[in-house]
């Protein structure tokens, strides 16, 4: 369970970052709508992009099982790597910037932070581990983050953005290292 906590909480630092951006960079205040519509967008994007990685881990497992361990954990590393690497590269709007929490904007930050979801996916269905707790655990977390994200973004910054998303990539690191070790 603690594993599947630390896999949701890393991939969530992006849903949190982008969320904290998208508040910063908004003109008006953050509404019910706002909350709602882009903790949804990123909710049911994480989820989904798990569960088709899942899925096409599964299929490649069957043909690499033996490398199994090794392919998941240089995945995890490598998205770990990318998340620390993007979080020296976070740029922020203007603060009279247009609202992208709507629209085409919020569908491609929806994608952008569930990539890191999909190749999870693919680790967890070459490790032939199940979904179902991951799966809702993640979708939890998300809401969770893009919420908070949303709601503490003005009060704490820019500095926190940057450095939640260092901190899941270090925490999806020490689980592609754990991963190759177990």
């Amino acid at each position: 369970m603690l594993h599947t906590i630390l896999i949701a909480l890393g991939l969530t630092m992006d849903s949190f970052a982008i969320s904290g951006a998208i508040s910063l960079g908004t003109r008006k205040a953050i509404t019910a709508g706002m909350i709602i519509r882009v903790s949804s967008y990123f909710t049911l994007f994480q989820f989904s992009l798990l569960i088709l990685g899942w899925k096409l881990g599964n299929i490649l497992g069957a043909h690499i099982n033996s490398y199994a361990k090794i392919v998941a954990s240089c995945l995890l590393f490598i998205i770990g790597i990318k998340m620390i690497l993007e979080s020296q590269s976070i740029q922020f709007d203007k603060p009279n910037a247009k609202d992208i929490s709507k629209g085409i904007p919020l569908i491609l930050l929806s994608i952008a932070t569930s990539i890191d979801a999909f190749a999870v996916g693919i680790s967890l269905g070459l490790l032939k581990a199940t979904i179902t707790l991951p799966a809702i655990t993640l979708a939890i977390a998300t809401a969770i983050m893009s919420v908070l994200g949303l709601v503490l973004g003005r009060q704490l910054g820019k500095m926190i953005d940057i450095q939640a998303e260092l901190v899941g990539g270090i925490i999806l690191i020490a689980l592609g290292i754990k991963t190759l070790f177990a």
